[in-house]
């Protein structure tokens, strides 16, 4: 049985750049929950944001090889790899133009460490704002998007 310790905010959230705005903690499904003080956790914060933080530039400034390197070999959504869906992620990779609503919720079991990332996000001037998810996880000392799609 694993064991899962998450704080309502467990990163910082307080970044303008993003223009966050107050949100809920997503459901989670676990054996067990402790519910901890964000002061008991470890700063997942500046490893993790910071990598999302990358992932964000470079999909805004379209460095594809480098936004694919965000991306995990392993990634997967509706059964297909990231080869199926990688025209997709490219096609989106300019046109994003601001990210809002983000909450992030660490969890780790015997195998992974995962982050849930949630967050808004407008493509174009004008278009509609959809909810997007990723999962992320830490391989080999990097962390790894292994699934995005809708929320």
């Amino acid at each position: 049985m694993s064991t899962t310790s998450l704080s309502p905010r467990c990163l910082n959230r307080s970044s303008a750049a993003h223009n966050h705005s107050p949100s809920f903690t997503p459901p989670q499904k676990s054996p067990e929950l402790n519910w901890v003080k964000r002061d008991a956790l470890p700063d997942l914060g500046a490893a993790f944001r910071g990598r999302f933080d990358e992932w964000l530039a470079n999909r805004r400034g379209g460095d594809l090889a480098k936004l694919r390197d965000t991306y995990s070999d392993d990634f997967f959504r509706k059964g297909k790899k990231l080869a199926h869906w990688w025209p997709t992620i490219k096609g989106e990779a300019v046109s994003t133009i601001r990210i809002s609503d983000l909450s992030m919720v660490k969890w780790a079991d015997q195998k992974d460490e995962v982050v849930v990332v949630n967050f808004a996000e407008q493509l174009k001037p004008r278009a509609r704002v959809a909810r997007k998810r990723q999962y992320w996880r830490l391989e080999q000392g990097e962390w790894k998007i292994f699934y995005e799609g809708n929320a």
